[in-house]
């Protein structure tokens, strides 16, 4: 190219770090920057992705860690660059701090399987569901829980309500809450919290006012969010006497009420 005087371009720089990266001989990846920059070239979201990995392949995550930082837009492929350095160099407390940033939450399923590779249990993959259910990518929280069992992990209690919060719509949240009722699990306040909840948006009131009553039956203590979530429920299907009623006996009982629950007497 340069003997018939032919200037690359920034996919041709794009191609050849890719190549090199594939065959491991992506040795310079700073100096490819360098070289960029002295050509007047300015380096894509690809470029700066495969210079990312090719640093924590040497084992240089300061620098990879750098320019991640210094990147003033950054994309999918870019927290999955640096999640998978931080994989590469076998540094799973970073890749799950980012994994579990804003932006993190949303990288590729592969970045998110290779960081499972690592330490594969309940705990990951919950907290995995977790960021999916987060940011409402409910489809790849539900493949991961399907991966979850395949693989032999069975979901505790606080699988099911991380799951059973983020679920919408009608038919996910009953599968969930039946699931969950013949796993044998003893449920604790969030999941008791969380299922009075979705109850309530599915207009079960019924049901809603069992689960609560049954807390009482099972030794479960209710809390705050436990009287806001079936005082708004009650408010919310016309029992306004009924949540009054339910408001004097939090008070009665100790159990102090925030601004939600002023709010749902309204």
């Amino acid at each position: 190219m340069k003997g018939n005087r032919l200037k690359p371009d920034s996919i041709f720089y794009d191609v050849i770090a890719n190549g090199l990266s594939r065959c491991d001989l992506f040795n310079n990846p700073i100096g490819l920057l360098h070289d960029m920059k002295s050509q007047g070239l300015k380096p894509t979201s690809i470029t700066h992705n495969l210079v990312i990995e090719g640093l924590c392949k040497e084992g240089k995550m300061k620098e990879a860690e750098d320019i991640f930082n210094s990147l003033q837009e950054k994309n999918l492929d870019s927290y999955a660059a640096m999640m998978n350095g931080y994989c590469e160099g076998n540094n799973t407390r970073d890749a799950f701090k980012l994994f579990l940033s804003e932006k993190g939450l949303i990288t590729k399923r592969a970045s998110c399987l290779k960081l499972k590779g690592f330490i594969p249990d309940v705990v990951t993959y919950t907290m995995m569901l977790n960021g999916y259910c987060r940011v409402n990518r409910l489809n790849e929280a539900y493949n991961l829980f399907d991966d979850m069992n395949k693989k032999g992990f069975k979901p505790d209690i606080y699988t099911y309500t991380v799951l059973l919060h983020g679920a919408r719509r009608r038919e996910d949240v009953m599968s969930i809450i039946q699931e969950m009722k013949k796993s044998g699990l003893s449920f604790n306040v969030n999941c008791y919290n969380v299922m009075i909840d979705k109850h309530c948006h599915l207009n079960n009131l019924h049901e809603a006012v069992c689960l609560f009553k049954e807390m009482k039956d099972k030794g479960v203590e209710r809390n705050t969010v436990t009287y806001t979530v079936i005082i708004r429920g009650l408010c919310h299907h016309g029992f306004k006497e009924k949540a009054v009623e339910l408001f004097h006996e939090m008070i009665s009982n100790g159990i102090q009420p925030n601004r939600s629950t002023m709010k749902a007497l309204k």
